[in-house]
């Protein structure tokens, strides 16, 4: 993405480029960076010292970092930087229903594995222009990257459509359906899971910005086994392991059906082993056409063993995987799709586990 917009454009929405403000909120259970306002040069590096904030003790206590945005745009290329670190930390990114990710926000919006919004949430998108809010062949080019790129990070046609054909002194804003079709999810739905506000002594408008996975509804996201977020205590703990493995086997059976409702009545599924040790994986698309593995490996006598729900990153080609006890995340090669040909398994998958 960098590589895209590193040239000095900007999506311009209001006259005034005040750098954006960072706030950072400890809520119990999550850290959040929150970002308002226009995105100017320079804060890409002040949004890193956020993460950097955050990132030893997010990894000691299992709790994630989520960015709240509330922002009409900005600088295209600083925004990229900011995307680059949304994407390589793994970053989860809530837009409220009284906020608004417009223009180079999009950028953001579209590097998060997992996008929490609300109705009312203004997501918006137009065509690029130069500083002085003007189009030139230049800015035309970076539409045209700009939509290639929306466009293999899953958004539907409609979208790009948007993005291309929207002037830049005007904003297209994406429908319900349309944020559906990307993934989002849509926390002030019944049947989403649970959402959890920040303390009382929070600004009131970052109030439920942080949008958290409880196990009532663990097949809304692909991404979202409930490890490690909605824990409170030790996950290593037989109480919270035996809460955990129920928790899975319920998600388990439902993305059987699910997998089976996508191929002709059987599911996909395959086992692969490494020495003694075996792993089977099932696979199924979620929502919005990304494919998804989950993996079951029961380590005898004890039978925990290792869980996880493994989604593709279609820019990367790659799998992001998610422990399900830990919530601990990383990446591994795509090496094939379950039911096709297009390469010979390896044989040491497990090597993950090690």
């Amino acid at each position: 993405m960098r590589s895209l917009f590193i040239v000095l454009l900007s999506f311009i929405i209001v006259p005034e480029a005040q750098a954006a403000k960072f706030k950072l909120l400890d809520v119990g259970k999550a850290f959040v960076v929150v970002i308002e306002g226009q995105i100017v040069t320079g804060d890409a590096s002040s949004f890193e010292q956020a993460i950097k904030q955050y990132e030893s003790s997010s990894a000691k206590e299992h709790k994630p970092i989520v960015v709240g945005v509330d922002s009409g745009g900005g600088v295209i290329a600083e925004a990229a930087l900011m995307a680059d670190l949304i994407r390589n930390h793994h970053l989860s990114i809530s837009v409220l229903s009284s906020s608004t990710c417009a223009s180079a926000c999009f950028i953001l919006f579209l590097a998060s594995p997992t996008k929490y919004v609300m109705h009312g949430a203004r997501i918006g998108v137009h065509s690029a222009s130069d500083e002085q809010g003007s189009e030139s062949d230049t800015t035309k080019a970076t539409t045209v990257d700009f939509a290639r790129l929306a466009k293999e990070a899953g958004a539907p046609d409609s979208v790009v459509g948007k993005l291309v054909s929207t002037r830049p002194d005007e904003v297209k804003y994406l429908s319900d359906h349309e944020l559906k079709l990307m993934g989002s999810i849509f926390t002030d739905d019944d049947d989403q899971p649970q959402q959890y506000a920040a303390p009382a002594s929070a600004s009131r408008k970052i109030e439920g910005s942080v949008i958290l996975h409880e196990g009532n509804n663990i097949s809304s996201n692909p991404m979202g086994p409930t490890a490690g977020i909605s824990n409170i205590g030790d996950v290593n703990s037989p109480e919270m392991r035996a809460q955990k493995d129920a928790e899975f086997d319920k998600f388990w059976k439902q993305e059987i059906q699910i997998s089976k409702n996508q191929h002709s009545g059987k599911a996909a599924a395959e086992k692969r082993c490494s020495g003694s040790n075996c792993v089977i994986v099932l696979a199924y698309y979620d929502s919005s056409g990304n494919y998804v593995e989950a993996w079951k490996y029961d380590e005898p006598p004890k039978g925990n063993g290792k869980k996880l729900v493994c989604r593709q990153d279609r820019i990367k080609g790659q799998l992001t995987c998610i422990d399900w006890y830990d919530n601990h995340s990383f990446n591994i090669q795509l090496d094939h799709y379950i039911g096709s040909n297009l390469s010979d398994p390896i044989d040491d998958f497990l090597k993950i586990f090690d």
